[in-house]
């Protein structure tokens, strides 16, 4: 085994590439079998914690927009909310299409994706540090640490963002055993866990800068090859990746990158302050818990003592140790500035108070303080020369292989009743009827079904814990993910609406006003329309034709719904918006622009308003012809 080499007044020559004076290997019997059963128990451990998987605002906006369609490259570029994520996209279609037969999806593919996460950091960290204590205890610590949790029940944050970790750590781990000198095969899982990481998640674009800074500052740890030589075997990989990077970063500011509002650079520092102290270091060490101030403060001062001593007693043992922790803070700076710079301008300092942003930096951060901790050390040059450390017998590595395991379930478990309480309790505590909400209206509308009797379920507004988006917020959308074959809004009863619980019971229209029966016409105001034969006939003339409303007084109360009645020669878009002030505008569309069918008769609209003075119809196909019966505004009741 080498030794580092000193120069004339006895320092090491730190300058000159030497080998790392470390132990030797963990031999491959005892260290592989160590190492899966590490993967093995974290993934488990993660997935433990994360079993229950609740859907939540943006997984139903995204799943209701898949359904029916086709996985193409039209649909892999639709933006998520500005995001650019094929991986997502790709998985929400298929997901979506599946998810009322095999509601066990969701969780399942979770699972595999947490799985994958901390095999991806396993291959990383024996890349950087080989058969060591190192690889084992890093895969427990940075595998199952505090900001994947956050992602293992959470489906949207889930899917797109952990495919991306896998990318990144497959792209640094690749690099890594590249510098070493090993297999050029090893250019498959760098480039290819590079596309993954920036087809899932933008961010994952930085991983071929993380490369290029662990080969500058850790090349010679790993290997004496000069960088020239080293330049020369792999600019084919480096060629590629700067390749795709490019396209990456163009793609995203001409496609899908959308201005905020910057912060001022007193918020911007504030934030990152933030950031590092009282979130960053103590989730590294497994402290946080935003809702428990004193548990908060306990990790921001333990993992300030922490900090500092790791960062004496590393820099005192070695010149090179600056270099992991230079890592380190880039690791956290750069995708945590990109989050600051993006957000906190227009929600503030809470924008970086999100768990689900700190999986990359705090993997980052924490190669960054294991390579700290691997430099190569001062050797005493009057002690007698290294010769290696013992072999490690089956006891002690399993031992630590626990014990690493162990400390890092403790991390977990320390703030995991905050951090898991899905989506950090954006739908309430555990045990809130909220949770249960969606799931007791599904089983509820399906015991219905089963008796084989007609019945409709009244839409409405989802419960703001579950739906924070306006435009989304229907119940029609949210339970469709799960049973599109449940009934809303038809004309006729019996009809249903949820309880605070969300199960079914019945409901009661009492209609307040109802346009002329005998002619309908003589309450309504046209325009674009041509009447036709009998009273209440007409035929669409112009695209932006409408048939206006007026109540005889305003209708409040609430729910209110709208039933038209009337029948089509042919299919067409019909949109049902309500008017809630004299005189005024539509202000509000009930669900959306729905399909009128031939066979269809009649059907039920529920306004978002808590009054309506008019009913406005429009959005109709030029040359529709359509016949109208009725239109009623009613308030809903239960029982």
């Amino acid at each position: 085994m080498g030794v580092i080499p000193h120069d004339r007044v006895g320092e090491p020559a730190l300058d000159r590439p030497v080998p790392h004076l470390q132990p030797d290997p963990i031999p491959a019997r005892l260290f592989w079998p160590a190492l899966v059963g590490v993967i093995a128990a974290a993934a488990a451990v993660v997935g433990w914690f994360g079993r229950t998987v609740y859907l939540w605002s943006d997984d139903y906006v995204f799943l209701f927009d898949a359904q029916g369609k086709s996985v193409t490259l039209d649909q892999l570029k639709v933006p998520l909310f500005g995001h650019f994520s094929p991986v997502s996209q790709f998985t929400d279609v298929l997901v979506a299409a599946n998810l009322p037969e095999h509601p066990w999806l969701i969780h399942t593919i979770l699972l595999s994706l947490t799985t994958g996460v901390v095999a991806a950091v396993a291959f990383l960290m024996a890349g950087l540090f080989g058969r060591t204590w190192l690889t084992l205890i890093g895969t427990a610590v940075a595998g199952p640490s505090l900001g994947l949790l956050p992602l293992a029940n959470w489906w949207t944050a889930g899917v797109n963002i952990m495919p991306a970790m896998i990318g990144v750590a497959l792209c640094l781990g690749g690099t890594a055993r590249l510098v070493r000198g090993r297999s050029a095969w090893w250019a498959v899982p760098t480039v290819g866990g590079y596309l993954l990481a920036v087809l899932a998640w933008e961010l994952g674009m930085t991983a071929v800068g993380y490369a290029a800074v662990w080969t500058l500052l850790f090349r010679t740890r790993v290997s004496t090859e000069p960088w020239q030589a080293l330049l020369r075997r792999t600019w084919p990989v480096w060629a590629v990746l700067l390749v795709i990077a490019a396209w990456s970063l163009w793609n995203y500011k001409t496609n899908y990158y959308v201005a905020t509002a910057s912060p001022t650079p007193e918020l911007a520092l504030e934030a990152l302050g933030t950031s590092l102290l009282t979130i960053q270091l103590p989730m590294s060490i497994g402290v946080y818990d935003l809702t428990r101030p004193g548990f908060q403060l306990t990790g921001i001062v333990v993992s300030g003592i922490v900090l500092v001593a790791l960062v004496v007693f590393t820099l005192l043992r070695s010149r090179r140790a600056w270099r992991g922790w230079s890592f380190a803070l880039l690791g956290w700076l750069i995708p945590l500035a990109a989050v600051t710079l993006s957000r906190v301008g227009y929600i503030g300092i809470p924008a970086i108070q999100q768990s689900m942003y700190y999986y990359l930096p705090t993997l980052l951060f924490l190669v960054g303080v294991f390579e700290a901790w691997a430099a190569p050390w001062r050797p005493d040059p009057h002690a007698a020369p290294a010769t290696g450390f013992r072999r490690p017998r089956t006891a002690a590595v399993a031992a630590v292989a626990v014990g690493a395991l162990a400390l890092g379930t403790a991390w977990i478990s320390s703030a995991w009743p905050t951090i898991s309480s899905t989506n950090y309790s954006m739908i309430g505590p555990p045990g809130a009827p909220i949770r249960s909400y969606v799931p007791n209206l599904v089983a509820s509308a399906q015991a219905e079904q089963a008796t084989g009797e007609p019945f409709s379920v009244i839409n409405g507004g989802a419960p703001s814990e579950l739906m924070q988006f306006q435009d989304h917020r229907w119940l029609s959308r949210v339970v469709s993910v799960h049973d599109p074959s449940i009934p809303f809004n038809a004309p006729d009863g019996p009809w249903y609406v949820p309880d605070d619980t969300g199960t079914l019971v019945p409901a009661t229209i009492s209609w307040a006003a109802a346009t002329d029966p005998g002619s309908p016409f003589a309450d309504l105001t046209s325009a674009g329309l041509t009447p036709v034969g009998t009273a209440g006939c007409f035929t669409v003339d112009t695209a932006d034709a409408s048939l206006r409303w007026d109540l005889p007084a305003p209708v409040s109360g609430g729910p209110l719904v709208v039933r038209t009645m009337a029948t089509v020669e042919a299919a067409t878009p019909v949109r049902v918006s309500t008017v809630t002030e004299t005189g005024g505008s539509p202000v509000g569309t009930a669900v959306s622009s729905r399909p009128w069918t031939p066979g269809e008769t009649g059907r039920l609209d529920t306004p978002s308003e808590p009054q309506v003075v008019a009913v406005v119809l429009d959005s109709m196909t030029v040359g529709t012809s359509m016949c109208l019966d009725s239109i009623e505004v009613g308030t809903v009741s239960r029982g």
